[in-house]
């Protein structure tokens, strides 16, 4: 069981992933989310934390379309620019594709982005809890 709260990145540019996770996290209490719309705007917010020595996030769920930017060039940047953390890069996406790109950009799995009729994401659920029972 970890010893702090698990910090989650999300980076999406869509309103809908965003509940989607806000309503997932609400289920597990020792989850804290962070949400980013712009790829860039995670990348500034990383690079700062790495140099004052901030909390990194423990996880990073990457979308791939996003507006004017791409998941796996954000993602690449994210690992550019790694000095003492190591980000766990998960491609969120509902199209193989783009979660394909991350995973070759750097990226260390995927998650399937989708929510059931309670407005959970049940892939990004029991990744969670996978973690809290490893």
């Amino acid at each position: 069981m970890p010893a702090r709260d698990f910090l989650l990145w999300l980076i999406d540019d869509g309103e809908a992933n965003h509940q989607a996770a806000i309503t997932t996290v609400a289920t597990l209490p020792w989850v804290r989310l962070e949400r980013f719309y712009s790829g860039m705007e995670a990348v500034e917010a990383f690079t700062a934390i790495e140099a004052s020595g901030g909390r990194a996030p423990d996880a990073v769920l990457m979308d791939f379309f996003l507006v004017g930017e791409r998941g796996d060039q954000v993602t690449a940047e994210l690992r550019q620019a790694e000095v003492r953390s190591r980000l766990v890069i998960i491609g969120y996406s509902s199209v193989h594709s783009g979660s394909a790109a991350i995973i070759a950009a750097g990226g260390d799995l995927v998650l399937r982005k989708h929510a059931d009729d309670r407005g959970v994401n049940p892939s990004l659920a029991n990744w969670l809890r996978s973690l809290r029972r490893g």
